[in-house]
């Protein structure tokens, strides 16, 4: 009968063995990770902060432009915005101008704060959170007749993220995406 001491290295060698005569496994590809410099693109939270709200407020400017016009300068947009982001804001833009509205006045941001910075994919991603102000915003319709829009708040809560993913300078960011935060008061 062999020791138990001898026993763990017999097991150890089996291991070994069995696991060599099995199909080596597909080697899996590591998610890209940011590059240092996309990571350190901005040398604190405050300028990370000041770059993202530049960029929302050249991305505003767009749709605001575009929401007014009818006209959307796909070039234009995609200068402000990531090409999922624009498509989404295109398709907005759109549907306004196919029911035969505009806007008038503009869509503005104000008591904006940083959430954070982080990397995803191969970007550096900035998150802010924002109250929209539409107070000096209204719609008309094709005859020139005022939209009721009663029902919407004047202003309202965003937490909007940017990217400097698609920016051939890293400290250009771009919007990639803004959701409605109903859960904070904007008042």
């Amino acid at each position: 009968m062999l020791r138990p001491s001898a026993l763990a290295p017999l097991a150890a060698l089996a291991l070994l063995l069995s696991g060599c005569s099995s199909a080596p496994e597909a080697p899996t590809s590591p998610s890209p990770k940011p590059s240092a410099s996309q990571l350190e693109a901005f040398e604190s939270d405050d300028e990370a902060f000041e770059a993202a709200t530049a960029a929302l407020s050249a991305y505003l400017e767009v749709v605001n432009e575009a929401r007014q016009t009818g006209v959307i300068d796909r070039e234009e947009l995609l200068s402000v915005s990531l090409q999922a982001a624009a498509d989404e804001a295109a398709v907005s833009i759109e549907k306004y101008a196919d029911a035969g509205q505009r806007q008038v006045g503009d869509i503005r941001f104000d008591s904006a704060q940083y959430e954070s910075s982080y990397g995803e994919a191969d970007s550096l991603l900035v998150a802010i959170n924002v109250c929209m102000d539409y107070s000096e915003r209204s719609v008309v319709d094709a005859h020139g007749q005022e939209v009721d829009l009663s029902q919407v708040d004047e202003r309202a809560a965003f937490r909007v993220e940017l990217s400097n993913a698609e920016s051939e300078d890293l400290t250009t960011l771009k919007m990639r995406g803004i959701e409605s935060w109903p859960e904070r008061s904007c008042s």
